[in-house]
């Protein structure tokens, strides 16, 4: 549950359980509608669609978001691994220090290699000042395992392939026990046997973006993040653009972001999702 999770620090921890009578109403109220949802259903009642509004904004101001290269020509497919490098560069950071984990290691994998048993980079870790820079292969389009000493595993899968040098959005990471903790607080048990999607909308300007919500055929609780905290039972993104679905099936999972408004598929990606772990997948608004 990063940014379920990952966009929370301690000043949200602190907040969340002071709180906690609004938390327990919240619990009830969220939990008895994700019952009414079908497996890999995330469509709620048509009145929750701008629950997820920003403090303060309003539905218009949903509508903001750039999608203007939907329904344009489709992008050529990626083309195959060069022989030359790009860097893909991030900075991962625990959400509750907001430094980098102790034991921090990222390792590049092909996405045909699903245990990355065989890493194409591998051991790569944080440099002097907090950045992981990973140097791979031009048109690189698979996944970074991501792994410390104090967070729960995660695998992130980027959006498209990487032509070119570049500078991703930082990567909240979280650990067990905060994890946990913010899950109970909403009446969730979480089941070891299963794992967790972190999905992100961005519009066609590479924004994060809200009035979207997210389909995956893999099964889950739904939430998504409100007013700077995750809410169970939520569907739809605020200006966080971030939701997802807790104690989901293990297995290759496919998803979809799709615009509240008018039901517009904004993008479709796939990734696995492991026991324990987080999936992270960034759906960025393409043809």
């Amino acid at each position: 549950m990063t940014e379920l999770l990952l966009l929370c620090d301690s000043a949200c921890v602190r907040r969340a359980l002071s709180r906690s009578g609004l938390w327990l109403l919240l619990a009830a109220t969220s939990l008895s509608a994700c019952t009414e949802f079908a497996d890999g259903e995330d469509v709620g009642p048509s009145n929750m669609d701008f629950m997820n509004n920003p403090a303060g904004s309003s539905g218009q101001e949903l509508e903001t978001a750039n999608w203007s290269c939907l329904g344009s020509e489709p992008a050529p497919p990626p083309a195959a691994l060069g022989t030359t490098t790009v860097t893909y560069t991030i900075l991962i950071v625990d959400t509750v220090t907001r430094e980098p984990p102790a034991g921090l290691v990222v390792n590049a994998c092909s996405s045909l290699d699903i245990e990355c048993a065989s890493p194409m980079v591998a051991s790569i870790r944080p440099d002097a000042d907090g950045m992981v820079r990973a140097h791979v292969p031009i048109n690189f389009s698979g996944f970074f395992t991501v792994e410390s000493d104090q967070t729960v595993p995660a695998a992130l899968f980027i959006a498209g392939a990487l032509e070119q040098d570049t500078t991703a959005t930082t990567m909240l990471v979280i650990g067990e026990v905060a994890f946990t903790a913010l899950a109970r607080n909403q009446g969730v048990a979480l089941d070891p046997q299963m794992g967790q999607l972190l999905l992100r909308a961005f519009d066609c300007d590479g924004k994060l973006t809200p009035g979207v919500r997210f389909s995956d055929d893999r099964g889950g609780q739904p939430y998504a993040f409100v007013d700077g905290l995750p809410v169970v039972g939520q569907t739809v993104t605020d200006a966080q653009g971030t939701a997802g679905f807790l104690n989901v099936l293990p297995g290759l999972a496919v998803v979809q972001s799709i615009r509240a408004s008018d039901n517009a598929v904004t993008q479709t990606a796939s990734g696995r999702v492991r026991p324990g772990w987080f999936t992270y997948l960034d759906l960025a608004a393409r043809p």
